[in-house]
């Protein structure tokens, strides 16, 4: 079946035996691409692998699906969407059993159009990593230099292959468990941390003593992504990932579309300024001057085009309330030499990592409030404060920040007309600058196509 004609979304490679999908793949990818084609939505029909003829997809049956693929956890509300999508589908209860734990074991990554593909051992340790976390962003940089890490330097690898005997001794992984587990109360960690590292040692052994160690793998396949430098970005597995490459495993990848496998990374349901209005970032995603994801902010590229290249080309940016760290990226692209970006939510500062195994950049992150002041290792140049001020309780924490990071000039944003602005004036009018230059009105957002954010540029005064 032909995925040109628009009504019709189907995978376009049937199961087979060497691709070991299996007999339900088309069905279940199809309906995951549908949810993320808006344009006929109305005129969607699936391929039932039962009747083998074509099945209406309603509204109601996409959104059962989304809840059904959108769950971390398999419970009576996911088991009962999917059940539903089963019978309009004419499942046998066999059937439908079958097509549930399959989907289940491909992940919630899944509902795409995608290719597959065998990795080796070797292919697996050079793919990078794309699921961070805020609590070990700093452990992560610090042992990586960076954040565009292979799997072959994250510490499962290391405890695999050297501390699976005397798992609670010191090591690497012992000290990376310990800074994820930073926010379970003193008290419970210890105990926390014994049964994390005793369950990863068993999953260790699940792989090293079955019958077919290799058939065990085929189950878990990689969700991938091509990065525009040719190397690969992983969004899941990653620990079993480390076991295959102990073991000398090769794993099946499925290689998602650029575009699915960023708006995998980027998904935050739950943040206002994440992906909970319309399914849309805030911020596009971009790259070399091409849209790959729209965004409520779609001018990234035109905003940065209002800076003089003397503070961007080769400096250092700090961007205070980064979002999902998109004018890092784009600052780096355009010729800054580093960026680093501060945001108050941890599930935006997950998302902005997450995409430097993607994007591949000089750019780092951290979870901050901007209510407080705060304290830097290295200068900054640039100073990046973007429609921020109207989040904050006042303007005095973040004037400190902005001195104690050394900066020369910051460029400000304001809200949009209708919205508070914060302490504005006390800003504007702050000791801290010696000259602030009105440069011209920012693009609203993409709902209203309104002009009416100020950009500011601020001069710091020196000594």
């Amino acid at each position: 079946m032909s995925t040109n004609d628009p009504t019709i979304l189907a995978a376009s490679r049937p199961a087979t035996a060497e691709s070991t999908t299996g007999q339900f793949s088309h069905s279940y990818l199809a309906i995951g691409h549908a949810f993320r084609t808006e344009a006929h939505r109305d005129q969607l029909v699936c391929y039932s692998p039962v009747t083998r003829t074509k099945v209406p997809i309603t509204t109601e049956q996409i959104s059962l699906w989304t809840l059904f693929v959108g769950g971390a956890s398999v419970d009576a509300v996911w088991r009962g969407a999917f059940h539903q999508l089963a019978k309009a589908w004419s499942f046998s209860q066999d059937q439908a059993h079958a097509f549930f734990e399959e989907t289940l074991s491909l992940g919630v990554a899944n509902g795409f159009l995608v290719e597959e593909t065998i990795l080796s051992p070797e292919a697996v340790a050079e793919l990078r990593f794309c699921n961070h976390k805020v609590e070990v962003l700093s452990f992560l940089e610090e042992e990586n230099d960076g954040i565009d890490i292979p799997l072959r330097r994250l510490p499962h690898l290391d405890f695999f292959q050297n501390h699976r005997d005397q798992p609670h001794q010191t090591h690497r992984l012992d000290r990376y468990v310990t800074q994820l587990l930073a926010h379970v109360p003193d008290e419970e960690r210890p105990a926390q941390k014994k049964r994390l590292i005793d369950q990863l040692v068993g999953l260790y052994q699940a792989f090293a003593t079955a019958k077919d160690p290799q058939a065990k793998m085929n189950q878990y396949p990689l969700f991938v992504g091509r990065r525009p430098d040719g190397a690969m970005a992983v969004l899941n597995r990653t620990t079993i990932a480390a076991i295959a490459q102990v073991l000398g495993l090769n794993m099946r990848a499925q290689i998602l579309q650029t575009e699915d496998f960023l708006g995998e990374i980027i998904a935050a349901p739950e943040d206002f300024f994440g992906t909970l209005r319309d399914n849309q970032p805030y911020q596009s995603i971009f790259h070399d001057g091409v849209e790959l994801i729209h965004g409520r902010r779609p001018d990234l590229y035109e905003r940065l085009g209002m800076i003089r290249k003397e503070d961007l080309q080769g400096k250092a940016i700090l961007d205070l309330g980064c979002n999902i760290g998109m004018n890092c990226y784009l600052a780096v692209e355009l010729g800054a030499a580093r960026a680093f970006g501060a945001e108050y939510s941890e599930n935006l500062v997950n998302v902005a990592a997450g995409l430097n195994g993607w994007f591949g950049r000089n750019c780092r992150f951290r979870q901050a409030d901007l209510n407080e002041p705060l304290l830097f290792k290295e200068p900054y140049d640039t100073v990046f404060m973007f429609a921020v001020l109207g989040h904050l309780k006042s303007s005095v924490g973040i004037l400190q920040t902005i001195k104690n990071s050394g900066a020369g000039v910051v460029y400000f944003e304001t809200h949009r007309r209708v919205q508070y602005q914060g302490d504005l004036e006390a800003f504007l009018n702050a000791d801290l600058f010696e000259s602030t230059e009105f440069i011209d009105y920012s693009f609203d957002n993409s709902v209203t196509n309104e002009r009416t954010r100020r950009l500011y540029r601020c001069v710091v005064k020196r000594g």
